[in-house]
Order: C-alpha cells, then structure tokens, then sequence
C-alpha cells in the first residue's frame, strides 16, 4: 500500500491508523469493512477543500493504486487518472469483484491514508470529529 519509510506517507499512515484499524476490528466480513472504509473516505472527501481533493487525487499512491486496479500502469494510453471521490470508490470496488474483495479494502485503505497525508490539520480534526467517523470509533459502526 503506502511505503511507511517516507516520512510524508508514515505521517498519513499514523494519522489514518486508528480508523483503519476501528473499521477492520468491527467489520463483519470484507464487503462490510469496505462499506465502513467508503464512509470514511466520503467523509474525508466532503471535509476537504478543494485543494487537499486535488492533492488527494494526484497523490503517487492513489495514482498507483487507482493505476493497478485498472490492471494498467500509470503511463499506459488506457489509464485514466480519478477526477472524483466516484471515480475512487467504483475502480475500488470493480477491483474487488474482479479480483478479490479484499482488493477493494486495500484500495481504500490506500486512498484514506493518502487523504490523512493531504488533508491539513483543521480537515483532519473536521473529518475526525464527524459523526461518521465517531461512530466508527464507538463500536457503532454504520452498516450498508
């Protein structure tokens, strides 16, 4: 996913860590955590101002996932590079039920923690502290 030997991508890593692990350890199989990790990159999105969005959508790592579950390389003519938390979410998810569903986890989780790396810090705190997130955090997770 990200390579935690960056600094930049360590911070987003630590930043993103405990949501990911709240979704993971609440999770009552694969397609329910890639639902909880879908609410959490749509609350993400809708807290960001346009510039961390479009950080976040030009981001090495999204690039590259978003990249792979296309089953193409970044360079190739039949890339196409995300433009949208929806273009994030249906190559995630297409991913998934190409492959396995847990691809679609693994993407997501990589766009999270690139989001926690572009966000700045009061984005973070907004995403955070949204009634989403907390949930994911009390054991209330939401369900599809």
């Amino acid at each position: 996913m990200t390579d935690q030997g960056n600094p930049a991508d360590a911070a987003g890593w630590d930043r993103a860590q405990p949501y990911l692990d709240a979704a993971e350890g609440q999770a009552e199989g694969v397609a329910h955590e890639a639902y909880m990790l879908g609410c959490l990159l749509e609350s993400a999105w809708e807290k960001m101002g346009p510039a961390s969005r479009g950080a976040l959508l030009a981001h090495p790592d999204v690039l590259m996932t978003h990249a792979a579950a296309q089953g193409c390389d970044e360079g190739d003519e039949e890339f196409k590079a995300p433009t949208s938390l929806d273009d994030l979410k249906s190559v995630a998810a297409r991913h998934g039920s190409d492959s396995e569903e847990e691809h679609e986890v693994g993407d997501i989780q990589a766009y999270i923690v690139a989001a926690a790396e572009t966000a700045t810090d009061a984005e973070w705190d907004e995403i955070t502290g949204s009634a989403q997130v907390q949930a994911l955090l009390s054991g209330a997770a939401p369900s599809p």
